[in-house]
């Protein structure tokens, strides 16, 4: 079942919902200091945009683990880099995000499919209820995380109520783990 969905397109027309859309914390990443890892402007220009470096696929005996980089926080004098780290296993998934600098405001965001059950259970953790009554654990290490709504954009011209959570980091690393029960 779809659990993570970024927040997708609705429109092309040059007004506030498709600058968000496009924006950083329209997707399932980290945003840094209010900005965009990529400058972009008007409905379809981008600059300076992030490039991803680090890249690396390693099988282990019980699990899979992906990471990569980006410089998209990495203004001149800055050296201000974000790492994110997903760990498979058979019955959890661990994303781990670094960031190379720790005096900023950094925010994080998980956007859900709309059949997703967000429970909130206590500031770092909730619980997620899927279809034919199957759960997830979610867990989070190095933030204080928040609820909100939100909307999903699966076609053009759609847009569907769905859920998100903020994670304001007040670490250099943040953990989200989310634990099928």
């Amino acid at each position: 079942q779809r659990i993570l969905v970024n927040t997708g397109v609705s429109t092309y027309e040059n007004n506030t919902i498709r600058f968000f859309e496009r924006s950083t914390s329209a997707h399932n990443t980290i945003e840094v200091n209010g900005k965009n890892s990529s400058d972009v402007w008007s409905s379809f220009r981008v600059a300076k945009r992030a490039f991803p470096f680090n890249v690396n696929l390693l099988h282990k005996e019980q699990s899979i683990e992906i990471s990569g980089s980006h410089n998209g926080y990495d203004k001149p004098l800055k050296r201000n880099t974000h790492e994110r780290t997903w760990i498979a296993s058979h019955n959890s998934l661990t994303i781990r995000d670094n960031l190379s600098l720790n005096k900023q405001q950094a925010v994080a965001f998980w956007y859900f499919h709309p059949a997703i059950e967000i429970k909130q259970k206590d500031n770092n953790s909730f619980q997620l209820k899927l279809d034919f009554g199957k759960s997830v654990e979610l867990n989070i290490d190095g933030a204080d995380a928040c609820l909100f709504k939100s909307t999903w954009s699966p076609e053009f011209g759609l847009r569907i109520p769905n859920q998100n959570i903020r994670l304001n980091i007040n670490s250099q690393e943040c953990i989200t783990q989310f634990a099928w029960i």
